[in-house]
């Protein structure tokens, strides 16, 4: 998990050599000879990895005009001088040749993927001339701002301005396939989105949980620490993954099941009274509802669980006591977004994110005295700019005044709780249903086709727009059907400061993105994309909302940066001056003394969700695809552990080591169907049908198919991605509205793995 380049690429197979930028920009990359970083000659910038949101901190050393060597920083709370694989290739990614240069407009009307988009070089004043004068006629000049669509991953605070400006609530992200069930439930039940700290646990409990190999290097190296101490590790998973090769016991649990496992443990665990009853009493709302929360999971008992789930009845009930009893402890469930193959996405998980909220609330590892081995409260500075002229409705009452192209406005609980987050589920259907509304434009910032289940009807949903814009730093799928294309600069570009909520017990720590050098080409940093349409919006409706009102002058894209650091005394250039560029301040982790829930407690029994028509309690509800004869294996989707969205899929060093996606499959399995390792399959599901390789494999149950998610890229201008491996999503259907209904959803979640499909030569 900390090896030099050397060790990196004797382990990944990488050449000695990477390809080359153009000489015309006199950048060539060249693998540093050798891995003692202390040989080389020039600067030290200390910053901060982008590719995901621990934001780990690193050091860029940089000879002349260009960066040759990256390692962690060791000064870092968070990544303790680590970086992951993703971190380390990160050169790729800032000298990639196929990086976006330029701004480019299309010249072809006809859309279609395949279809040549004549792209033509334009500068950035034209390009943002255009966006801004086609949103302001699109949207009848900004009155009817609800024709317009943001689809952005990050930069969601400047998004919000430029659409709460227009009235407009389309602010729409991935977070329904990926952890809205987690994320929601955290804000209703304990009120804030708390984060796992496995320092000093000594039993973790992990169903689906499989952070160590998806590279989230806080919890990586933590869960790592935390083994070699002595701690006891259960995982329910049904592929043996990394964590389950650590683990003291696996067990290779039916899909979509983990729900039963909870409920039967919740119902031993109170039957018996063994949970940590001063924690629970004290803090949370369970002697308030005593008796609806013991007779709610009375009724689950192991023996049923043990029927649905295929897990022992007597292991059921020996880790429900082994996991509560004190001399173990402390004791945690971790849980992180859509882990491994354990979900959270099926048509159970709103129920499983209450489940275990309640499970860690039992044996008191929520918001924990000392913050080891709890669901812990992060800490970042806060500080904002004043402007001139503020939007006249919030986000919130904008959504549920004329509803949300995505359907937010029907989750109650999603708008309020992450009026900022959205759904992509039901994109498709909304936008050629035109429910509520008709829609003409959309921007996407970091999104592309491959994001989105059912990815042939999401490309026919926005063939009817009238305009698109894409921003991203590679070539991306959806270029095809993109009027106009910007170049959005690397997180080694931008001055920036790095939020990372993530918890540190014990300390409060800051980081800051520092450009290692000036921006490639003509790439732009995306909060300057945002303001500079804001800004011109501005001038086209003769207001202000992009306007600092103190010093009279359109706003910049270091102004909040420098707001945020002043709440901590600095601005960025006193920061970057700090030691380490990292600025740590010892802070002993207090628990809260009141929660922003309804009773002021941690909420076992979610008053929140009962208050908005939803139980307050969960219960069983099966999976909504089962196997039949016709589909008889369950598909499952998990993350690499060295790709993520666009930053990686293109890195010529990352895709050494992990060329393409593939189908995993039980060897068993295969050789009934007469099908060889490394032969090409189709896969099908009630949905679609893909080509794909098959990998043996004993790491499976018998009755499952894996795939991993991010491959099968379609864009011709990035030609290490080209076509390597298939896309999962064509597997995934976009959900129906009523479907979504039958189930007492609060959370909208994609049920990205509820999918059962057939494989054959």
């Amino acid at each position: 998990m900390n090896v030099n380049r050397r060790d990196f690429l004797k382990l990944s197979g990488v050449a000695a050599t990477v390809p080359l930028i153009p000489n015309a920009v006199n950048l060539s990359l060249h693998a540093v000879e050798e891995d003692k970083s202390e040989k080389l000659n020039g600067k030290i910038v200390n910053t901060a990895c982008g590719i995901c949101m621990v934001q780990c901190g690193m050091r860029v050393f940089v000879e002349g005009d260009r960066a040759k060597w990256i390692e962690g920083n060791p000064a870092d709370l968070l990544g303790g001088g680590r970086l992951c694989g993703k971190g380390k290739g990160n050169l790729d990614l800032l000298y990639n040749p196929d990086r976006l240069k330029f701004p480019l407009k299309r010249t072809n009307p006809v859309k279609d993927i395949g279809v040549d988009p004549m792209f033509k070089p334009i500068t950035w004043g034209e390009a943002l001339d255009e966006i801004a004068g086609k949103i302001y006629e699109l949207t009848d000049e900004c009155v009817h701002g609800e024709k317009l669509m943001v689809f952005s991953h990050g930069e969601y605070g400047w998004v919000t301005r430029l659409l709460t400006s227009m009235n407009s609530p389309n602010l729409i992200t991935h977070y329904d396939t990926c952890f809205s069930t987690f994320y929601v439930a955290r804000k209703a039940m304990l009120g804030g989105n708390l984060w796992t700290n496995l320092a000093g646990a000594k039993y973790i409990l992990s169903f689906g949980w499989n952070q160590p190999e998806r590279a989230k290097n806080i919890m990586a190296h933590s869960f790592i620490e935390a083994k070699s101490s002595g701690a006891k590790v259960v995982v329910f998973d049904p592929l043996y993954t990394v964590t389950a090769s650590k683990a003291d016991e696996w067990y290779p649990i039916k899909p979509g099941t983990d729900l039963a496992v909870h409920l039967a443990m919740i119902n031993l665990i109170l039957s018996e009274n063994l949970y940590n009853q001063t924690f629970v009493h004290e803090k949370t709302n369970f002697l308030e509802h005593e008796a609806e929360i013991r007779a709610n999971f009375s009724q689950y008992t192991a023996e049923w669980a043990s029927e649905v789930s295929g897990i022992p009845k007597e292991a059921i009930e020996r880790i429900a006591r082994e996991f509560t009893d004190p001399s173990n402890g402390p004791a945690i469930i971790p849980n992180h977004k859509r882990d491994g193959a354990g979900g959270p996405n099926y048509a159970n998980s709103h129920y499983v994110a209450q489940a275990i909220i309640i499970l860690n609330a039992l044996v008191g590892a929520i918001d924990r005295e000392g913050g080891d081995a709890c669901m812990a409260f992060g800490w970042g500075p806060s500080g904002k700019n004043t402007l001139a002229q503020n939007p006249e409705k919030s986000l919130i009452d904008t959504i549920f005044e004329v509803g949300s192209i995505d359907g937010k406005h029907e989750y109650p609980l999603v708008t309020k709780k992450t009026p900022d987050r959205g759904l992509f589920h039901n994109i498709a259907r909304r936008i050629m249903n035109a429910n509520p509304y008709p829609v003409n434009m959309a921007i996407f910032r970091r999104y592309d086709i491959p994001s989105f289940t059912e990815p042939q009807l999401l490309i026919e949903a926005l063939k009817t727009l009238d305009y698109i814009v894409s921003m991203d730093t590679l070539p991306t799928d959806l270029m095809w059907l993109s009027d106009i294309v910007l170049p959005e600069s690397t997180f080694m570009e931008w001055n920036d400061i790095a939020l990372r909520k993530l918890p540190t017990p014990g300390y409060k720590s800051v980081a800051t993105f520092t450009a290692v050098h000036e921006p490639l080409w003509e790439s732009k940093d995306a909060r300057w994309v945002y303001m500079e349409i804001g800004k011109r919006l501005d001038v086209l409706r003769g207001t202000k909302y992009f306007w600092l009102l103190d010093e009279d002058r359109p706003i910049e894209a270091i102004d909040p940066v420098n707001a945020t650091l002043n709440s901590i005394g600095h601005d960025f250039e006193s920061f970057i001056a700090l030691p380490d560029g990292i600025y740590k301040q010892k802070s002993p982790y207090i628990p809260k003394s009141t929660y922003k829930t309804p009773s002021g407690k941690i909420e076992i029994f979610a008053t929140a969700m009962l208050d908005h028509g939803y139980n307050p309690l969960p219960t069983w509800i099966p999976k909504s695809a089962e196997l039949s004869t016709e589909y008889p294996l369950y598909l499952l989707v998990r993350r690499p552990p060295v790709h993520k969205h666009s930053f990686t899929i293109n890195n010529p060093l990352l895709l050494d080591a992990y060329p393409e996606s593939v189908a995993l499959m039980h060897e068993e399995t295969l050789n009934s169907l007469g099908i060889e390792d490394g032969e090409i399959i189709w896969v099908e599901s009630p949905t679609g049908k893909l080509q794909i390789k098959v990998k043996s494999s004993l790491r499976i149950r018998k009755d499952c198919l894996m795939m991993e998610h991010g491959f099968g890229r379609i864009s011709k201008w990035a030609r290490y991605a080209h076509q390597k491996g298939a896309n999962d999503g064509i597997l995934v259907p976009q959900l129906s509205e009523e479907k979504l209904t039958q189930t007492n959803d609060w959370s909208g979640g994609a049920r990205m793995v509820d999918v059962c499909v057939k494989v054959y030569k």
